[in-house]
């Protein structure tokens, strides 16, 4: 059995750092990495927000990244996922366009003396999904939908900046909901393989034709599926069998 050091250890506090096993030889049905099966883990490799592009860069098309989500069980599902954010800030802080934050794409957005420099955090969110239930929003946006909804419990965080550039990962854990006694989940990986996602980028330029355009590309998420059915005992410590 080799083991991996996996991506999935961002979730800060709220996990333990996760650690991908590879189980060659397995009796069970071989797991897959794919964009077109439910899995355990998926990711939504670019995500990018500008939607004030015109006001921040001073240039260029707006950009919003929409995803989407679904819980293809019968069973309710609750789902952990955090974003990465790779965006990149001034060395000095500041720039013309951005002053509060100094978000830059190039050090030429910079300040004189400021670099673009690429940053590397990550911010997470939790929420149940009803079985067999899509869900979408804008990363800009994000979605906030408190207790008592008939849909999910768990607020969709935006992502942290106007202008950002990173990506997304989503993971199923154990419990039922968010909070509540013997109900809440305690963000541990579930064997379990139903989650796909999908996620639409939007460019859009204002404006008078021949200027003004929209342009929609859109993938699926990279799903990774979790070994089920094995004989091995699933760990409690925050591992993620893959």
């Amino acid at each position: 059995m080799a083991k991996r050091n996996g991506s999935v250890a961002a979730v800060a506090a709220l996990a333990a750092s996760a650690v991908v096993w590879l189980l060659p030889g397995s009796a069970t049905a071989q797991p897959v990495v794919a964009s077109d099966r439910p899995a355990g883990l998926v990711m939504y490799p670019k995500i990018v927000s500008d939607p004030f592009a015109l006001f921040t860069f001073g240039t260029g098309p707006r950009t919003e990244t929409a995803i989407q989500i679904t819980n293809t069980s019968t069973s309710t599902r609750v789902v952990h996922c955090f974003y990465v954010d790779a965006t990149s800030h001034c060395s000095n802080n500041t720039n013309t366009f951005d002053p509060e934050a100094g978000t830059c794409r190039t050090t030429a957005d910079c300040n004189l003396g400021g670099v673009c420099q690429p940053g590397w955090s990550e911010a997470d969110f939790t929420f149940v999904m009803s079985p067999g239930q899509p869900l979408g929003w804008n990363a800009s946006e994000g979605l906030q939908v408190g207790p008592g909804s008939p849909l999910f419990l768990g607020n969709i965080k935006a992502v942290p900046e106007n202008y950002f550039v990173g990506e997304l990962k989503c993971f199923e854990v154990d419990g039922t909901t968010i909070v509540g006694p013997g109900t809440g989940t305690t963000f541990t990986p579930i064997p379990q393989n139903d989650l796909k996602g999908e996620a639409t980028i939007y460019n859009a330029q204002s404006g008078q034709s021949p200027t003004a355009f929209v342009d929609v590309r859109g993938y699926n998420a990279v799903g990774v599926q979790a070994v089920t059915g094995s004989s091995q005992p699933q760990p409690t410590d925050g591992t993620f069998v893959l």
